[in-house]
């Protein structure tokens, strides 16, 4: 068994090696990219494809640039309101033809300067693709939707079981009225912390028609009302009359969940902070038929020319029927399919939406021509649907699939592997699919590296801080994509790196996982948090020029595995890290030396011996980042090795360099 075990670890240690090298990609973009919103026009697909031979040079092989798909907020929209899946910015919709990145022919510009192989490599290019939900707040795309008031007006309560209410906002109640009458609108509520003080618990009631609050008949109507729900029992009653030359018009409700302090000034909550109309009665009797929950999911489009005209329904989402509901969040960022995160959270169980999103991933590879994906929120959906989405995009000139990264946005190492284990244990069309995921617990543990100093973290935690080396959940470093910060992370200054990247680069570029740039820290851009404009951080110009070497590093010495050394004689062991990383075949790797201790460099003797690695015994070795620091190895393999205050080393064979 023993034998076995050493042979298939040797088998892939030379599989590894013919793909990991030369593998450094870049999320090209940050949360809030400049656009020339004023006039309607993305300017950032030509950017990208105008920085693409600086960044070919330095050594970058893939870039991972944002959804391509129009969104719900038109010229602002991030991609992730996605609206529509095939108008990648050749359509006028959402109030503009342009995405927030540019024209489909800019995009199209972008993909061709990216494969163009006359002046250079080729640059492969991954697109950001959301299939979890979807965005609409155009009016023409409300419809009834029966499941939805059922649902509501039944406190989500299925077979004796609570579940997640709609949110009260993303409703609109319309009804229609049979002949004149004072009709009563019932408005109840669910989901509320009774506990709490009643001003936690205020609703905006909003009325086309003039309404009365209350039973009274001589309170001046209005438009709009602020009320509260006192208990699970209580109700608030609005009265709208409606006269003999206005039953043709449908009486329209908005209801938001709203809180206030002083019951002067409101502020928006959680709607998921339930508030629904439970009835309408006309003289004592209710009219409940005429009453209709109206949502945005009737979702269709302009013309789409020869392209697939979808259109969109209640069914293809979250409660799709009567015996389907939307759950709460799970513990520990557990997988759930039907959770309404964001917008109409799709129902991706129907095989329907299924062939919907497996023609479209077809579709971006073939006709538009993608290299890769990233996979937004993967715990949205089933791995069932990934491993299907996957499998079934076309391979390159060489069988090989498309690239392929997941967003599982958590910290918990188990929830990544078992993401990754799952879509992996699923076959289809003769065929398994290969993905990766990103690195979020290494993410954690570089910014408490980064932030920190060396009394508030222990650089032993870096030796089991990936999803490779964790010593329990462990993926191969060929299904990981380590990064230091991204988009999510980016916009908000509680994740940020705030200082120190270079000790961050120097990890990733160093260790076997994929590693991926974040385009703000490579370029210097200044980050702002979406929600505060006060926090801002920017990264040195000198850090580019640190990735730029250590890019060169990682492809001219680094190949194959990573090991923790164990080292003696340090003064301060817990402020230091070192590691060996495996060579390729013209070389035989590298030592990576940590130091994050503020105001010392710090010295150890390291025992670089390492079962399948290359004997240094006896060998001298130059620190790549530091002119004129040599180290001698023992015969018995020891060498001493230092770093400066929060500094990197990096030492090679001197006949190797």
């Amino acid at each position: 068994m023993k034998k076995l075990f050493i042979i298939l670890t040797l088998i892939f240690a030379f599989i590894f090696k013919t793909e990991a090298q030369s593998d450094v990609m870049m999320q090209a973009f940050y949360w809030d990219p400049p656009v020339d919103a004023a006039h309607l026009n993305g300017i950032w697909w030509d950017k990208l494809a105008g920085e693409i031979p600086e960044l070919e040079a330095a050594g970058i092989k893939a870039l991972w640039i944002p959804s391509p798909c129009k969104g719900n907020w038109g010229i602002y929209d991030m991609g992730y309101g996605i609206y529509d899946h095939y108008d990648l910015g050749n359509f006028k919709q959402c109030g503009t033809v342009e995405t927030r990145f540019g024209s489909k022919a800019e995009l199209m510009n972008l993909l061709h300067v990216a494969h163009d192989t006359s002046k250079g490599q080729r640059m492969d290019i991954y697109a950001d693709i959301v299939m979890n939900h979807m965005y609409s707040t155009q009016e023409k795309d409300l419809e009834r939707n029966p499941v939805v008031k059922k649902y509501m007006q039944e406190q989500a309560v299925i077979k004796g079981k609570a579940h997640a209410p709609y949110p009260t906002n993303e409703i609109a109640w319309q009804f229609i009225p049979s002949r004149p009458g004072n009709y009563i609108f019932h408005i109840r509520g669910f989901h509320l912390n009774f506990d709490a003080p009643a001003s936690e618990r205020f609703f905006q009631f909003e009325c086309n028609l003039p309404a009365r609050a209350g039973n009274s008949s001589e309170e001046t109507p209005q438009k709009k009302y602020y009320r509260t729900i006192q208990s699970p029992e209580s109700e608030q009653e609005f009265q709208v009359d409606v006269p003999a030359d206005k039953t043709t018009q449908p009486v329209e409700i908005r209801l938001t969940a709203q809180k206030s302090l002083d019951g002067k000034n409101f502020q928006w909550t959680d709607q998921n902070n339930a508030y629904y109309v439970f009835d309408v009665t006309l003289a004592g009797k209710s009219v409940n038929d005429s009453l209709f929950a109206l949502t945005h999911t009737g979702i269709h489009y302009v013309d789409h020319g020869n392209l697939p005209n979808l259109k969109w329904h209640y069914s293809d989402f979250h409660p799709s029927d009567a015996t389907d509901s939307l759950g709460f969040p799970g513990k520990r960022d557990t997988l759930m399919t039907n959770v309404k995160w964001f917008g109409n959270d799709l129902n991706t169980l129907k095989p329907e939406v299924q062939q919907r999103f497996l023609a479209w991933g077809k579709w971006l590879s073939d006709s538009i021509g993608f290299d890769g994906y990233r996979l937004d929120f993967v715990q949205g959906y089933q791995p069932e649907m990934v491993a299907k989405w996957v499998t079934n995009l076309p391979v390159d000139a060489n069988g090989k699939q498309p690239f392929i990264v997941g967003e599982y946005f958590t910290n918990y190492p188990d929830r990544i592997h078992d993401w990754v284990q799952r879509v992996d244990n699923y076959r289809f069309h003769g065929k398994h699919p290969n993905v990766t995921a990103f690195d979020f617990p290494l993410k954690k543990a570089l910014t408490d590296m980064c932030n920190g100093d060396g009394k508030s973290f222990s650089m032993k935690r870096l030796a089991t801080a990936s999803m490779s080396n964790n010593g329990k959940y462990e993926l191969p470093a060929s299904s990981v994509v380590s990064f230091a910060e991204n988009h999510d992370t980016g916009k908000e200054h509680d994740k940020w790196i705030v200082k120190d990247w270079r000790m961050a680069y120097a990890y990733i570029l160093f260790a076997p996982e994929r590693p991926c740039i974040f385009y703000p820290h490579y370029y210097g851009v200044k980050q702002h948090d979406f929600n505060n404009k006060e926090f801002s951080v920017q990264a040195p110009d000198s850090l580019r020029v640190f990735i730029d070497r250590l890019i060169k590093i990682r492809a001219k010495y680094l190949d194959g595995s990573m090991i923790p050394l164990k080292f003696s004689e340090c003064p301060a062991p817990g402020n230091l890290f070192v590691a060996r990383r495996e060579g390729g075949e013209k070389n035989s790797g590298a030592i990576l030396v940590l130091n994050n201790n503020g105001s010392k460099e710090l010295s150890c003797v390291a025992d670089t011996k390492a079962k399948c690695y290359s004997d240094w015994a006896g060998k001298k070795l130059i620190n790549l980042l530091r002119f004129g620091d040599e180290a001698n190895v023992s015969k018995d393999g020891f060498v001493e090795l230092k770093a400066p205050p929060r500094g990197i080393s990096i030492y090679v064979p001197v006949e190797e360099q």
